[in-house]
């Protein structure tokens, strides 16, 4: 009897162990960015919208973000970044996660179908992840129904590609946009290289004023601090320097439900402002500027 206790305690801590691998499972996006920028003092917030299934229905989760590598998947890192936390109309950031740590994770709750969609979100940091080239993948990391226990690390099935601002042409440099806009604090902007929305987007970023505490949101990028942060609908992001069609369209979601309320769109990346957004060369100090003419 003693023996098959022990055979039992050691089979259920193998499958715990199981259990809290960052595996590519239960995580599909819905809209996610097809880039992000680097650096340790060039930082940028990024949102995207998932959905988690699998889970137990009708249940609350513990739960926090980051973005991994694939040489991640397997293991029990479940990545770098700081999660961004997005709880109905609250925003929250962190950089101390943990299921068990106090303002270290957030929660959601699952649908009768052990489902659960709305945004989530990162800020990068100068993790080596967030090397220019590399293709990173936002990951959730999960308790069991609130008890601070990891039980589950999803890694999410679309990967983003990193960029480096630079003014140069090659396929990992970036430049910084931002825009000046009507959209409501906490609205969502996503930017596409087509006039039809169509594919993923260039970007996904909220709508300023989200309400975190910038001194707690550190290193951002000079742009995003000087022209973006805390100023009502003014939002700033990354768009590759190699960019043929440009910026095309510009969408506004509703934060409830990710529903587009809004778009402007360009047929050709150059916008009535005269800003031309094709093929960018501004790096992070000459960011491309969309005002309320191009897209209000």
């Amino acid at each position: 009897m003693k023996k098959i206790i022990i055979i039992f305690i050691l089979i259920t801590g193998l499958y715990s162990i199981a259990e809290a691998q960052l595996v590519q499972s239960n995580f599909q996006g819905v809209l996610v960015p097809q880039y992000i920028a680097s650096g340790t003092s060039t930082r940028l917030p990024y949102i995207f919208r998932a959905t988690v299934t699998g889970l137990q229905p009708n249940l609350k989760y513990r739960y926090y973000t980051n973005a991994c590598r694939y040489t991640d998947f397997g293991g029990t890192n479940s990545g770098a970044g700081n999660p961004l936390f997005i709880n109905g109309s609250d925003f929250r950031y962190t950089t101390s996660t943990g299921l068990s740590t106090v303002n270290g994770y957030d929660s959601i709750l699952t649908d009768a179908a052990g489902s659960y969609t709305g945004w989530f979100g990162f800020v990068h940091t100068g993790n080596a992840r967030f090397t220019a080239g590399n293709f990173v993948y936002p990951s959730i990391t999960l308790d069991s129904g609130g008890n601070g226990v990891t039980k589950y690390r999803f890694a999410l099935n679309d990967s983003i590609s990193v960029l480096q601002f630079s003014d140069s042409g090659t396929s990992t440099s970036g430049t910084g946009i931002y825009g000046i806009s009507n959209a409501n604090p906490k609205n969502v902007i996503s930017l596409y290289d087509n006039i039809t929305g169509t594919g993923r987007p260039l970007a996904v970023v909220f709508a300023e004023n989200e309400g975190i505490d910038t001194s707690v949101m550190a290193s951002l990028v000079k742009y995003y601090k000087d022209s973006v942060d805390s100023r009502n609908g003014r939002w700033g992001t990354v768009i590759p320097n190699v960019l043929t069609n440009g910026v095309r369209r510009f969408n506004v979601h509703r934060l409830t439900n990710g529903s587009v309320a809004n778009f402007q769109t360009d047929a050709d990346g150059v916008w009535p402002s005269g800003v031309n957004t094709v093929n960018p060369r501004g790096g992070s100090l000459n960011p491309l500027r969309i005002s309320l003419s191009d897209a209000p």
